[in-house]
């Protein structure tokens, strides 16, 4: 009997595992789209140093 009880407490720590490591495994993935949409917009040097945003004002002003 102990040894039944043994094996369901291992299969419900594994369980939490499975669930653990989809939900890095999901913020993996949301992390990385983050990145990306990062890297994906000007940078303030790069923005502020164009004629036509000197004439309209720095996109980064609000």
């Amino acid at each position: 009997m102990e040894q039944h009880h043994i094996v369901a407490e291992i299969e419900t720590r594994l369980s939490v595992c499975d669930k653990l490591e989809e939900s890095i495994g999901a913020s993996l993935v949301q992390a990385e789209a983050l990145r990306q949409s990062i890297l994906k917009k000007p940078s303030r040097a790069s923005c502020c140093k164009t004629r036509v945003t000197r004439r309209r004002g720095c996109c980064w002003s609000g």
